[in-house]
């Protein structure tokens, strides 16, 4: 990679005031958060009607620069801004919300759906890659979402409604279309319960159990899978009674960051606990692991064969994407990590997981396994898993063994781990809450 020439003149106007805050993102020139409010707000008051707001997330510098560096990433996201001011030519203003969101706002006639497909579509080709780069070229991966707007719009609840239109917005040549008013209502009533539960994530309220995982014929401890919990005044909650309005609310990734490095912390003060298996969400795969498991793993010289990753294909904007999920589990295995698939025969898994990627554990859905001794298709699939098994190399985990009747029927037909209430229950770790999380992002902006 040819080093980036520096030499074009990226000088963007100040305010002269230096004790007031800068209107403008000095990287990209357009404006930051404060700029946008105020400049928005302006507009407002001169009897601007805005009807349409487009913001546009960039997918992929967060891969740039882990892989490039961070001058690379910064010249990338400054071209980048070039391109956005051709494709944004019509907007009366143009905001960027670091690292990755950039949003225009218009006063063009599209407020029917026609009409507003085709703008998306031709919004979309125009972001399309590659971009060439100094000799190379870089893919330009987009989620773009659109949103119609009231005679009253408020600046701030705007900038918040349209990170999380994006944020869930599909990727590639698909778009997102919402109307404000909606959307808005939508974020008041959840604000409160956002900043409740995104608090509890940035002050360490939360921590993990630990569930151990038997050698189903040794008898005695392989593993233990960290199980997130969410801590009150009064209780320790598991998922089911919070993960819902986490996952709704689009802070899974941040809870999942947090927990992660407690565990990390925890086992760099625990050896005796060989391994341990950490849940992680399609999101937190493409968007943060990587980058977070450079820092956490220099900071805390963590042994990589001491941690599982769990993979389960929930239902996510990547789901679609396994080359590139692919290609960043085969990075971690280079690295030392064990790799597993969690639940299979749940949401989308299929065989083709199986046979595509050399994992090294699958985890057998607990429904299956429940009714191993009645029901003749969960016997026959969890002995045809088996023989995969065999075949591909990996393990075998069998999750919700509460009987000794089916734990001995398990190990007669070749299961290899054991998980359940049988074994053990998870075990809140009180010291988990006391260790403290990252510097997390993410917070609403009003």
């Amino acid at each position: 990679m040819v080093k980036p020439d520096y030499s074009i003149n990226t000088t963007i106007p100040q305010l002269k005031d230096k004790k007031k805050p800068p209107l403008l993102d000095s990287l990209t020139g357009f404006y930051n958060k404060y700029g946008f409010e105020r400049e928005f707000s302006s507009l407002l008051a001169k009897g601007f009607e805005p009807t349409l707001a487009v913001a546009v997330k960039v997918r992929n510098v967060k891969d740039i620069q882990l892989n490039y560096g961070y001058q690379v990433f910064e010249f990338y996201l400054y071209r980048l801004a070039s391109k956005i001011r051709v494709v944004f030519k019509r907007a009366k203003l143009i905001a960027f919300l670091h690292p990755d969101i950039f949003i225009g706002i218009f006063d063009l006639d599209y407020q029917d759906r026609d009409k507003l497909t085709r703008l998306a579509e031709q919004l979309s080709a125009a972001l399309q890659g590659p971009f060439p780069f100094k000799g190379s070229f870089f893919p330009i991966k987009v989620s773009l979402s659109l949103c119609r707007l009231s005679s009253r719009v408020d600046p701030c609840m705007l900038l918040n409604v349209m990170i999380r239109l994006v944020e869930k917005a599909p990727h590639g040549e698909n778009f997102l279309l919402a109307d404000y008013d909606r959307e808005k209502v939508f974020l008041e009533e959840s604000l409160p319960t956002y900043l409740s539960i995104s608090k509890k994530i940035a002050m360490g309220d939360v921590g993990f159990a630990l569930q151990p995982i038997y050698h189903a014929r040794r008898g005695r401890i392989a593993f233990y899978e960290a199980l997130v919990r969410l801590v009150t005044k009064k209780e320790i909650l598991p998922p089911a009674r919070f993960m819902s309005k986490v996952e709704k609310l689009k802070l899974k990734a941040d809870l999942e960051r947090a927990v992660f490095y407690k565990i990390l912390v925890y086992l760099q003060e625990h050896r005796e606990i060989a391994q341990v298996s950490i849940n992680i969400s399609l999101d937190y795969i493409f968007e943060r692991l990587q980058l977070d498991l450079a820092q956490y793993t220099k900071e805390l010289h963590i042994d990589p064969k001491r941690i599982y990753f769990e993979v389960t294909e929930q239902p996510s904007s990547y789901a679609s994407n396994r080359k590139g999920l692919y290609k960043i589990l085969n990075k971690l295995k280079n690295k030392g990590f064990k790799i597993a698939l969690d639940d299979f025969g749940l949401y989308h898994s299929n065989f083709g997981l199986l046979r595509d990627f050399p994992w090294d554990l699958v985890k057998i859905d607990g429904s299956f396994i429940q009714n191993t001794l009645k029901d003749k298709f969960d016997a026959k699939l969890v002995g045809f898993l088996v023989e995969i098994a065999e075949l591909k190399g990996f393990k075998i985990v069998a999750e919700y063994v509460d009987s000794k009747e089916i734990a001995d029927y398990l190990k007669k037909v070749g299961i290899h781990y054991l998980q359940g209430f049988l074994y053990g229950k998870p075990r809140y770790i009180p010291e988990s809450t006391r260790i403290l999380p990252p510097l997390l992002y993410n917070f609403p902006s009003c």
